[in-house]
């Protein structure tokens, strides 16, 4: 038993320290008694995702993936949005030095 829980710890270490490297976190936003919007954020060094849904006037989910450069600066964002009575919308944006490139996916 001693011998299993031997070669398994360093596994679970290396487990852990993945589990650090990532944060989560989430946002409330209330316009007074009512909530407008519920954002969950998981980060890692280099990706921002966040599941969102809001009510801007109609109820709509998001789900939002960026890449970042090594300064923090976004070099891609992808948006997934569905909105409750329309189609699935779903944007790409490529981020360069001095400008913005969109597309409908």
């Amino acid at each position: 038993m001693n011998r299993v829980a031997l070669l398994l710890l360093p596994a679970l270490a290396a487990c852990r320290v993945q589990n650090a490297a990532e944060q989560h976190y989430g946002f409330l936003a209330l316009l007074g008694r009512d909530t407008v919007s519920v954002e969950r954020v998981t980060r890692t060094a280099d990706t921002v995702v966040s599941d969102e849904v809001d009510r801007f006037p109609r109820v709509r989910q998001r789900h939002t993936r960026i890449v970042l450069r090594a300064g923090g600066a976004i070099r891609h964002l992808e948006m997934d949005i569905h909105v409750q009575v329309d189609r699935a919308d779903r944007r790409a944006l490529s981020h360069r030095a001095d400008r913005v490139r969109g597309r409908s996916v």
